[in-house]
């Protein structure tokens, strides 16, 4: 690597919890593993800028109903081996200068500054927590974006609607799980005995994606709460003690997010051409659906484009990610710290180790090892995720604007969609020095993406015409502009020259410069 470098490395979803028998997070099967990954932290403290806690740090829901969530003081005090100031990560953040930064999560969400801040090192160095859910730990250069992705998720989202706090309808999914365990662990067992137990929540939602069938989506939350009392056997009239010291059931908490369908389509309507509301339906399942660990990937990509980032970094679903098996930009997904015991064969600690050079950032996953009974941190690999689901296909268009060597402010003059919808709006600027990624997202149904494209320059205009159509015609791209193309993951075409079939259709042009045909 390039000594010019430096590592950001992030670490997500450790669930540090109280240690109860329903806690994902166990000490005696965790702990040294955690420490591994912070002592590796330390040992390469003068290569790394900077360490982000990638949300689910601690977790306030893996806990059964007559048990009120502990709160996040209770929680370092009951692992002293990381959070006290000689403990793991004390020691981190006194060999990182205090460049630790903890981004919230889902089952860590409502803690305060002023609570990270209880965590201090020997040394005088206090745990920041960031103030976003974005984080970009390069300031001003937004080239890497980093969060938990929780956000993106239907039913882990911060919820307005919640009267806790925000805590979302997640909430209640976790709770009746560990509700299900208190009543069905052995003596002396917990869930970190079981396999499958916190990867990502300890529940099979197959048969609830078999019982929706062809139910209206507005029906999904109602069907949840339902699955959850069927499948766990889990009384939802049964009393659930709250963080804030109130008490609520499984009844109750299925009326007050009854409509979350319906609000989260309201908020995620976009103008298009076709139907206004329908986009906001399609937001809402992509949402619902990526919190079942598939399309995540989707929305890392919809960030890149929108924040012109070039690498995005998430956790959430517990699932190490290395990539997108076709895309203009990457992603990374650092997995989880907290698999069950007899998972860590196939399912290991995984983290992430972003290498950031003036030329480009690499994205690598680690894991750690057992061998020759120590444990050690070693570079892992991971699948890529492809943003469309099982049951769909991506005829997107993608165009990418370079203006990195360009001298001319772009100005958008007009941008229209034939086919598809713009996930994000075009830039009505691109600067010099700049890249602009522009995303048209095919509709479901037979006609794939196409969209026009005009910019004007001081000296010169940028038309483009282009479209991946899913029928019998070919693929397009229309323009004066220097332009390479290619379809899918496959190498770009020499310039000039469009794939006639394949998708989606990714164009990639360069300002300024004109090509012959």
């Amino acid at each position: 690597m390039p000594t010019d470098s430096t590592w950001i490395v992030a670490v997500s979803d450790l669930h540090i919890g109280t240690g109860e028998p329903t806690c994902w997070y166990q000490p005696h099967v965790h702990e040294t593993r955690l420490v591994a990954i912070l002592d590796w932290v330390i040992d390469h403290a003068d290569r790394i800028a900077e360490l982000v806690l990638l949300g689910d740090v601690v977790d306030l829901w893996t806990y059964p109903f007559d048990r009120r969530p502990p709160t996040f003081a209770e929680v370092v005090a009951a692992n002293p081996a990381i959070f006290a100031p000689s403990g793991a990560l004390g020691r981190a953040l006194d060999a990182l200068d205090g460049a630790v930064t903890w981004v919230a999560g889902n089952h860590d969400m409502g803690i305060t500054g002023d609570e990270a801040a209880v965590v201090v090192s020997t040394g005088g160095h206090r745990l920041q927590l960031a103030p976003e859910l974005l984080h970009h730990p390069l300031g001003d250069d937004r080239r890497l974006v980093m969060s938990h992705g929780h956000h993106h998720t239907l039913f882990n989202a911060i919820d307005r609607s919640s009267p806790w706090n925000g805590l979302p309808a997640g909430h209640f999914v976790t709770r009746a799980v560990a509700e299900h365990w208190r009543r069905h662990l052995a003596s002396g067992q917990t869930v970190a005995d079981l396999p499958g137990q916190g990867a990502p929540n300890g529940l099979d939602l197959r048969g609830l994606v078999g019982s929706i069938g062809g139910a209206p989506g507005a029906g999904i939350v109602g069907l949840l709460f339902d699955y959850l009392a069927a499948a766990l056997d889990v009384d939802v009239d049964a009393p659930i003690a709250m963080p804030d010291g109130t008490s609520t059931t499984l009844t109750q908490a299925r009326s007050i997010y009854g409509d979350l369908w319906h609000r989260w389509a309201r908020n995620h309507e976009r103008e298009h051409p076709a139907d206004r509301a329908k986009q906001g339906e399609v937001e809402a399942a992509r949402s619902a659906w990526a919190d079942g660990m598939e399309l995540l990937g989707w929305h890392a990509q919809a960030d890149a484009f929108a924040l012109g980032a070039d690498l995005v970094v998430m956790g959430h679903t517990h699932g190490a990610v290395a990539g997108l098996t076709s895309s203009l930009v990457g992603y990374l997904n650092t997995g989880f710290e907290c698999p069950s015991q007899p998972d860590l064969d196939q399912r290991p600690v995984t983290y992430g180790v972003i290498d950031v050079a003036p030329d480009g950032l690499t994205p690598t996953i680690w894991e750690v090892v057992e061998l020759d009974d120590r444990l050690v941190c070693c570079p892992s690999t991971a699948d890529p995720e492809p943003i469309d689901n099982q049951f769909t296909m991506d005829f997107s268009t993608y165009v990418e604007i370079d203006n990195r060597h360009g001298t001319e402010r772009l100005e958008l003059v007009e941008a229209s969609t034939a086919q598809g919808r713009f996930v994000h709006d075009p830039p009505s600027i691109i600067a010099p020095g700049t890249v602009a990624r522009i995303w048209v997202q095919d509709d479901l149904g037979p006609f794939g993406s196409r969209l026009t494209l005009h910019y004007r320059g001081d000296q010169s205009d940028l038309m483009l015409d282009a479209a991946c159509p899913t029928g019998l015609r070919p693929n397009r791209c229309r323009t004066r502009e220097h332009f390479v193309a290619r379809s899918g993951a496959d190498p770009w075409l020499p310039a000039g020259t469009v794939p006639s079939w394949g998708h989606p259709l990714f164009v990639r042009i360069v300002p300024g410069t004109t090509h012959r045909r």
